[in-house]
């Protein structure tokens, strides 16, 4: 079923002008994030410089403590790795939330913010399975393309041929390429996941066979779609580089800089939640019989 963009789009503001509960999932989202970010990394720097503070609470001169106790990148590392395993998780239990209170606020134009943590627990371990489907089908071309890259490699390290090494470096360019492609391609197949599981109450796999079928159905409107959205992401990363650019200007920089938060706080919070209206409103009408 073809899609009214106009429709999609106003009535997705207007379920946020209706429903200004629908920021709140984002912002928790920022703050958890933010506060998970600080706590670990002072849990590591505690642990590891815990005499250090001991000393300068005493009044006693800094004494570094051992070289071994010091972190290392490895240990920051591995700190990274642990807020990116953690937020991920935390993200997919939001999104999942804020996509039930999008789908209820379109089908009856109230939402509530118990919608959100009783979606996000109904349908997290659904997010789950799917993004790590996602992740491997992401890295089916990944892998090939890895491994003719390796060959390419071990026979560029046989061969002195320059038109032979001339030829091996622009088939290896060619991959790239074809690389970037395919993982468009696939996200856009796929870009509908999240929302068909929640929508339509399906598996993870299921889900996904959805998204597929709905862009095949679809292929135009989609297109569409998503090129609306990502030419309003670009303009506001525009306007946010401008305003970098510009509060640098002495006297005046203060100002730019003031509006260049509010503009992260706009593209980070309220076209998150837009977005996710948006391509509630999308599903459902592409999906509407």
């Amino acid at each position: 079923m073809s899609a009214n963009f106009f429709h999609v789009f106003s009535a997705g503001l207007k379920d946020i002008w209706k429903n200004p509960v629908l920021f709140v999932p984002n912002f928790i989202s920022s703050v958890l994030s933010a506060c998970l970010l600080f706590l670990l990394f002072a849990a590591v720097t505690l642990i590891f410089f815990q005499d250090t503070f001991l000393d300068f609470s005493r009044g006693i001169e800094l004494a570094m403590p051992p070289k071994s106790l010091e972190p290392s990148f490895v240990v920051y590392g591995i700190t990274f790795l642990i807020y990116g395993v953690i937020s991920k998780l935390l993200s997919l239990y939001i999104h999942a939330g804020l996509i039930g209170m999008s789908c209820e606020a379109a089908e009856s134009g109230k939402t509530k913010l118990s919608t959100l943590f009783s979606d996000g627990r109904k349908y997290f371990f659904r997010f789950v399975s799917a993004f790590v489907l996602m992740g491997l089908i992401f890295l089916l071309p990944i892998s090939i393309s890895a491994l003719i890259l390796f060959v390419l490699y071990g026979l560029l390290s046989l061969i002195s041929s320059k038109i032979v090494l001339g030829f091996l470096f622009f088939a290896a360019f060619v991959l790239l390429f074809f690389l970037s492609l395919s993982v468009l391609v696939f996200s856009i197949y796929l870009h509908f996941t999240f929302y068909s599981i929640v929508a339509d109450d399906l598996s993870a796999v299921r889900g996904i066979r959805k998204s597929v079928a709905v862009l095949n159905a679809n292929k135009l409107p989609v297109l569409l779609f998503l090129l609306i959205l990502f030419i309003i992401s670009a303009l506001l990363g525009v306007v946010s580089v401008v305003l970098s650019l510009l509060s640098a200007v002495p006297t005046i920089g203060i100002i730019f800089f003031i509006l260049r938060i509010l503009m992260k706080l706009l593209k980070y919070i309220f076209l998150e939640t837009a977005t996710t209206g948006w391509n509630s409103r999308m599903y459902s009408a592409l999906t509407a019989e």
